[in-house]
């Protein structure tokens, strides 16, 4: 049955928690980043150079929120499958989308949008299998 899972309840909504978490600091992170790096210009490609862009304010905040976004991963990546995983944490690229023409003005063409609506479907059909398939305890 969709949805069954070997895994205690209380580890089903961390899961699902973890997964909201990841999408959502992987969208801001890389909204951040973008945003700053695109206010710097171009930077060259210098170590010092993109060390430098580290301290303007918003690359640092996307950085953090990358980090965060690596940790909520690692952490999901440890009591949930990686065939789960993946596809479920793909609807950040729905996100991404909306974020990208919201916040920073981008085009999003019929095309990207067709392929987000597919994305999206795809991200349904795996959400509603279990996300362990294997007996892992937290």
């Amino acid at each position: 049955m969709p949805g069954t899972s070997n895994q205690p309840a209380d580890l089903q909504a961390k899961t699902r928690l973890f997964a909201v978490l990841t999408i959502l600091s992987n969208v801001a992170g890389n909204s951040f980043l973008t945003k700053g790096m695109q206010q710097l210009g171009g930077i060259g490609n210098t170590p010092a150079a993109l060390i430098g862009a580290l301290f303007h304010p918003l690359v640092a905040i996307g950085v953090a929120l990358l980090i965060v976004w690596t940790l909520t991963h690692m952490a999901l990546l440890s009591w949930a499958d990686l065939s789960y995983v993946m596809p479920v944490t793909a609807m950040g690229y729905v996100v991404t989308a909306f974020a990208a023409r919201v916040f920073l003005g981008e085009m999003v063409s019929p095309a990207r949008w067709t392929g987000i609506i597919l994305v999206t479907a795809g991200v349904t059909l795996v959400g509603r299998t279990a996300a362990a398939t294997a007996g892992r305890q937290q």
